[in-house]
């Protein structure tokens, strides 16, 4: 039998983040159910604590900028309610304040109106804290406040150019549990908040850390009382203990109110704009259902009038005459004459003009945005190296080359990425197979439910019958694209639930795995020099929005098509 792990999740949260504090879902009435077990040994907070405890690494990473006017509390601001998916977890700063020279009459600006709390912390010391914040920093994941982050805020760049290295790394150094709430970690968002004091300077006790889930207009935060460095584990203040706050965005900045005060903060492409530095709307689609079209890199940055603009496209190709338009308050407007395609080391040329054009809010520089396209806010939030792991990686026999490659590579691997999925799918759809592709990479998920019996690694008559119609369907198309010499390798790879032990289940899925491989050999043995099998175990479990496992959806055999464009290889 299957042998059951043990393993304790210490936060469960359904976060998602739009630019500091949009989307998402309701905050759960039980604290259990959105904290951590490790919260009954907290210390006890102040109810009317903005954010009284400070944890390590609490140090924000963004330069507060200018002052705005504080708006009025008749501000108009976009619908909570519109900002709302699991396409708007990401990253946003929206700040107000500028320490330089000129800091104290900020302060004085912001304070005006301003309520305060009046709190003593464990060593006795008295201090007052504004209600609400003059900064919020977004952050995408909590690994940056634990030792294994380092307090880098670059430690998810970093992780998509090795991502498998790293699993790996931090399975073997704390085990099954901690590799578990390592994955919650780096899946949980948080806020960096600061406030103010009566004597218009930052309080003592702050920044603090917080994570927060939204409901509607509302945004609710929990502040972080540590990690422990042992196991990865967080621990959040007890549900009942978290601040409550308004919130909306005013164009481009943010508008958070408490207690009947209510403050418009600065975003990030506002700030360099007023300070008369560089302008950047720069951000990268790893989700082809989160699209403008077929849009995959919008990129613009105005240096003081010098204007460099980029777009690029899911076929690989790349827009002739880029426009990126920015307009007051917060519309952007993207346009081009046609598109140029890479292949076979030559450069091809099209005219296809077009243009789009949408509400957008800022995040934080190179950092990505949001775009509103057709009633639909559209994810530009991944890295650089997130897409072209996440996308381009799925093409090569080592991901890892995916973050060296030139753009000129990027472009020809794309476009044999997308002729790849097109003919897998028309091949699908003139057969009426029912087959979970991919549309950026081509990768075609099985669910395992189909293929064997629970905790079985042997092929159901069922799952045989499945495979026997996928391959039929399937087959003209490889061994057409072999032939072409644009597959250079087939990879079936195996995925299990988090049930039980690491090493049982690495079993299991090479097994599922291997299992798929000899059936397709024994009926079409030209496929053995070139089809291979691997497991994972639960290395790369499927989450669901909220940031639990999906262990149906986790329990699956995928194909990954090998190109053979010589990157990686």
């Amino acid at each position: 039998m299957k042998k059951k792990g043990t393993f304790v999740i210490t936060l469960v949260l359904t976060a998602s983040l739009l630019l500091a504090g949009c989307g998402g879902s309701k905050p759960s009435d039980n604290s259990a159910a959105s904290g951590s077990p490790a919260e009954s040994s907290a210390p006890a907070a102040n109810p009317s604590d903005s954010g009284s405890k400070e944890s390590e690494a609490t140090e924000p990473v963004a330069t507060e900028p200018a002052a705005t006017e504080p708006a009025a509390s008749t501000s108009e601001t976009v619908p909570a309610e519109e900002l709302s998916g699991e396409m708007l977890i990401g990253h946003h700063t929206a700040v107000l304040v500028d320490f330089g020279d000129e800091g104290k009459e900020y302060f004085d600006k912001f304070n005006s109106g301003m309520k305060f709390n009046h709190i003593t912390d464990d060593q006795g010391v008295e201090y007052s804290s504004s209600v609400v914040p003059f900064s919020v920093i977004g952050r995408r994941n909590c690994l940056q406040l634990s030792e294994l982050g380092k307090g880098s805020s670059e430690f998810g760049r970093e992780f998509y150019k090795d991502p498998e290295g790293i699993k790996k790394s931090v399975l073997e150094q704390y085990g099954d549990e901690g590799y578990l709430n390592f994955l919650k970690l780096f899946g949980t968002p948080y806020l960096t908040m600061t406030f103010s004091n009566e004597d218009g300077e930052k309080a003592t006790r702050h920044p603090a850390n917080y994570v927060y889930e939204v409901q509607g207009n509302k945004l609710y935060c929990g502040e972080i009382l540590g990690i422990d460095e042992a196991t990865l584990a967080l621990s959040v203040r007890d549900r009942s203990e978290w601040d409550e706050y308004t919130f909306g965005f005013n164009g481009l900045n943010l508008v958070i109110g408490k207690d009947g005060v209510q403050k418009e903060l600065l975003c990030n492409y506002n700030v360099n704009k007023e300070k008369g530095g560089m302008l950047s709307v720069m951000g990268y689609s790893a989700d082809s259902s989160s699209r403008a079209g077929d849009i995959i890199h919008i990129g613009h940055q105005d240096n003081n009038g010098s204007v460099t603009d980029n777009i690029w496209f899911s076929d690989g190709s790349r827009a002739i005459d880029p426009v990126v338009k920015v307009e007051e308050p917060n519309k952007l407007t993207i346009s081009w004459s046609g598109k140029k395609f890479i292949k076979d080391g030559k450069q091809e040329e099209v005219s296809e003009p077009g243009e789009i054009s949408g509400e957008w809010l800022d995040s934080m520089g190179s950092s990505g945005f949001l775009f509103k396209v057709d009633g639909k806010w559209c994810n530009y939030q991944a890295w650089e190296d997130e897409y072209k792991y996440v996308i381009l990686g799925k093409a090569l026999e080592d991901s890892t080359g995916a973050a060296d490659m030139t753009a000129d590579k990027q472009s020809e691997l794309k476009s044999e990425q997308n002729d790849l999925v097109k003919r897998l799918k028309e091949a699908f759809d003139k057969a009426g197979i029912s087959a979970e592709i991919d549309s950026d990479t081509g990768v075609i998920t099985l669910n395992t439910n189909i293929l064997y019996a629970f905790d079985d690694a042997s092929l159901s008559d069922e799952g045989k019958e499945y495979l026997d119609s996928f391959l039929n369907a399937a087959m003209p198309v490889i061994s057409e694209t072999i032939r072409e010499g644009i597959v250079a390798k087939i990879n079936v790879e195996g995925h299990t639930d988090t049930e039980g032990e690491f090493e049982y289940n690495q079993t299991l899925s090479e097994d599922r795995a291997q299992s798929v491989v000899e059936y397709i050999v024994s009926q079409y043995p030209e496929l053995e020099s070139t089809i291979t099998s691997k497991g994972y175990s639960f290395l790369n479990p499927i989450l669901k929005e909220n940031g639990e496992v999906d262990m149906e959806a986790s329990r699956r055999v995928e194909f990954r098509f090998v190109l053979n464009t010589g990157f990686g290889n």
